[in-house]
């Protein structure tokens, strides 16, 4: 199966996103937390591009949305934050996967009805 316009940004979103966490992760006092969440993206990409699912869509827009509001709640004032640049491209990764996944998943719905 072909993966579509909005599933192809939110599939590259989402291996930016693990490839900064994978990262990250070297400078972490704990750094399996965030290579665990890289594989968890990681595994999501692979079942969306793999199979196509809606299931990988929202798997996907899930992590994209706690990985937001870590962000912006705890690792916002967290001891070992992220330097502000790095804080600020997590962000952005976030919020655009986020968006890649609620459209992907809006355009979907209106596909389906249209048949």
């Amino acid at each position: 199966m072909t993966v579509a316009g909005w599933q192809r940004v939110l599939l590259g979103f989402s291996l930016a996103l693990a490839a900064g966490e994978g990262a990250d992760g070297f400078r972490l006092e704990l750094p399996w937390m965030a290579w665990f969440y890289a594989a968890l993206l990681l595994v999501g990409s692979v079942w969306l591009w793999r199979k196509n699912s809606r299931g990988a869509v929202a798997m996907l827009g899930a992590l994209h949305l706690i990985e937001l509001v870590m962000l912006l709640t705890v690792f916002r004032t967290a001891e070992e934050a992220p330097p502000t640049w790095l804080w600020w491209l997590f962000v952005l990764l976030s919020m655009a996967g986020s968006v890649a996944a609620g459209a992907s998943l809006v355009s979907g719905r209106r596909r389906a009805s249209a048949r």
